[in-house]
């Protein structure tokens, strides 16, 4: 992303609201996290608190880093650890109850009807992966919708960790053809002319719009 796209997304958050934010209503519908992006986003939020308590430590308020690495250890663990069971334990535990990070969310009729028409042409693996009596992850929001990485001047995560819908949006890719999605709070959907345009202002090329949809489809196993 360059300069210019990093500063619409600013500005976006500041005049628009931000495309990180969902109706509280709907937030069910939010497009599902996958094991292997959360693994990501717990091992960089545990570094992070780790960081911030050597930080009091050293400032002298004498805040143990014991206690935060006690809260990031099995989500960790889960996300490096070599032991299957472990990491099987734990997807099952976030499914259960999620997290700081993440809801655990039913999948529903509308839910997986809106994942059906984003992969239009491969329903049948969209019904394996959500089946009808289980369960998905999506990014946590607060009671007024906004992502819990949301910051006031935009995301506060580096894109190294981001979730590649994250990355991609409002682009999508549909049927091997580029598109876009057009909400009305996305400053990018209301002054692009079209897909070239939206590409033009995100700072994205089209190779590497289809590369982030392939690492998305590959880590849900698609």
């Amino acid at each position: 992303m360059t300069v210019e796209a990093e500063t619409i997304c600013r500005q976006c958050a500041r005049e628009c609201g931000s495309c990180c934010r969902t109706v509280p209503q709907t937030a069910h519908l939010c497009f599902p996290l996958s094991f292997a992006e959360w693994c990501r986003l717990s091992s960089f939020e545990h570094q992070a608190i780790c960081q911030d308590d050597a930080l009091s430590v050293s400032s002298g308020q004498g805040v143990a880093l014991e206690a935060s690495a006690q809260r990031g250890t099995s989500a960790v663990n889960g996300a490096i650890g070599s032991d299957s069971s472990v990491v099987q334990d734990q997807h099952r535990i976030l499914l259960q109850q999620g997290d700081a990070i993440c809801v655990a969310e039913d999948n529903c009729a509308e839910f997986k009807d809106s994942m059906r028409k984003l992969f239009y042409s491969r329903r049948a693996e969209v019904d394996r992966l959500f089946p009808s009596e289980g369960r998905h992850l999506r990014l946590r929001t607060g009671a007024d919708g906004a992502c819990v990485f949301l910051g006031e001047e935009g995301c506060r995560l580096p894109r190294s960790v981001r979730p590649w819908y994250c990355l991609l949006f409002p682009v999508w890719v549909q049927e091997d053809s580029l598109t876009w999605f057009q909400p009305k709070a996305c400053l990018v959907a209301q002054r692009a002319t079209g897909v070239a345009h939206v590409m033009q202002l995100v700072g994205q090329s089209a190779p590497e719009a289809r590369q982030l949809f392939s690492c998305l489809q590959q880590d849900w196993g698609l």
